[in-house]
Formats: structure tokens, sequence, C-alpha cells
């Protein structure tokens, strides 16, 4: 009797687990989409931040002159975020958390 109820069954378990899946898979694109849009900002971001800054240096960027002083505010750029890189140091282990842990909020 067990046997031919295993027997049935298993197009279910198949079933489920393919839906367990399809979720799973789902989860991840998602958090991968809000990744994306969130980088997407934030240089959007960081380019007005740096329109400004030319804007305020009085830097026409269109100008071939102007290339010194955009690439001196990359530069200067740069070095502020490779300080907090080196500051982080290597990454050696990464979770996915969902949007309601205390954790993604940056609570303990």
């Amino acid at each position: 009797m067990l046997g031919s109820v295993a027997e049935k069954s298993t197009p279910i378990a198949y079933s489920l687990a393919g839906l367990y899946s399809l979720q799973r898979l789902l989860v991840m694109l998602m958090a991968y989409q809000r990744h994306r849009l969130y980088l997407e900002e934030r240089r959007a971001l960081m380019r007005r931040h740096a329109e400004a800054e030319l804007e305020e240096r009085n830097v026409d960027p269109a100008e071939p002159q102007s290339h010194d002083a955009v690439t001196e505010l990359l530069d200067h750029a740069s070095l502020m975020t490779s300080g907090a890189v080196d500051k982080l140091g290597p990454v050696l282990e990464a979770e996915i958390i969902e949007a309601d842990d205390p954790r993604a909020t940056g609570a303990s």
C-alpha cells in the first residue's frame, strides 16, 4: 500500500520541488533587480554631484582644457572610495537576507 502511494506521490514531489526552485529563482532575480536599481541611482547621484562640483568650480566639461579639472575631480573621488574599500577588508562570505531582517537596516 505504501509503495503505491509513493509511486503516485512522486510527480507531486517533483512539482513541489520545481515550484520551490522557481520561487527561489524569482526571489533571487528580484533581489538582483533591486541591486541594479540601487547602483543606477548611486551612479546618477554621483554624476549629479560631479556636475555640481564642476559647476561650482566654473568648469565646462565640454571644453578641452577642462579635461584636467574633470580628471582631478574623478581622481579625488577615486581616492576617497579606495580608502573606504581598504578599511572594509576582504569579503570572506556573503549572505542574502530578507528586506525585513533587522540586519538589513544595520541593527545588530
